[in-house]
């Protein structure tokens, strides 16, 4: 999401996202940790500071995850 403003937007198969019509200013990009799914976990800071000036694109404002470990418990056969 996009604060000050209130923007979301979901992020594509590829992780790419983008927000419409934002003004030029300041704002804090954020990911809300409660919506990554349970394979992963959030390994970069959930918020980024950026500033917007009039016909920019940022590109490089990337959220970073990792695989979250896999348990696996053996038996032996009785």
């Amino acid at each position: 999401y996009l604060a000050p403003g209130g923007k979301e937007t979901l992020s594509f198969s590829d992780g790419s996202y983008y927000f419409e019509y934002v003004y030029p200013g300041d704002y804090e990009v954020a990911i809300d940790p409660e919506t990554v799914t349970g394979d992963y976990k959030l390994s970069s800071p959930e918020i980024t500071k950026v500033s917007l000036n009039e016909n920019d694109v940022l590109n490089d404002i990337d959220f970073s995850f990792i695989s979250k470990p896999i348990a696996i418990q053996s038996f032996e056969g009785q």
